[in-house]
């Protein structure tokens, strides 16, 4: 049973890592989405343009306003900015603090801590290069087929949609029929039990 569900073998893993590794090199250097290209202006501006109007301020003393009201010169800058962020593969330091308020969960005793949801304000400039990578990979999760999380028009329904359908074109089939076998997951406080490091290993 185990060899219908996996493959078997010492050593497979890291050959499947290197592999896959290898697809998403080769992907990046085709793809028209890629990071290895020069952040635009253009793209900039659209980032800025859509995001919210909120005057909610980071640990910088800036919110997203202040950006709206750049004139082109300061766009061209943030371009700048960001192109050398990606080149040098280095976030600056500032980005990487938040202003962190603790929100109450609904119908929780206000006497536990684990009764509050942090909310992380982040500096307004780096949530604008996050729209830009966002813009840029999307159409790679797009094309992602077994991924229903972060795609557009896609949901836990979609999710649920597709494992039926499997399971009941299983049992339509002319005998010996397929089965399926599932195995769900669920991990209580997921952000803060999975190892960040080794889940950007696995997405690598």
């Amino acid at each position: 049973m185990a060899k219908n569900l996996v493959t078997v073998g010492e050593g497979r893993e890291n050959k499947d890592e290197k592999m896959a590794w290898r697809k998403a090199k080769r992907n990046l250097v085709k793809s028209k989405t890629t990071l290895a290209t020069t952040i635009t202006h253009a793209e900039v501006k659209l980032a800025v343009t859509n995001g919210k109007s909120s005057r909610a301020m980071g640990p910088d003393g800036l919110c997203h306003i202040h950006l709206k009201n750049l004139p082109e010169n300061g766009i061209h800058a943030l371009a700048e900015l960001f192109n050398a962020t990606i080149s040098e593969n280095k976030i600056p330091d500032s980005w990487k603090k938040a202003n962190v308020f603790m929100l109450p969960k609904p119908g929780k005793d206000l006497t536990e801590i684990k009764s509050y949801r942090p909310v992380s304000l982040l500096s307004p400039v780096a949530k604008v290069l996050e729209r830009v990578i966002l813009e840029r990979i999307k159409p790679e999760i797009q094309s992602t087929t077994s991924q229903h999380a972060f795609k557009k028009a896609h949901s836990t329904t979609t999710a649920i949609i597709e494992v039926t359908n499997r399971i009941v074109g299983g049992l339509n089939m002319p005998k010996p029929a397929n089965r399926t076998i599932m195995t769900c997951l669920d991990l209580k406080a997921a952000f803060d039990t999975v190892s960040i490091d080794a889940d950007v290993y696995r997405q690598h």
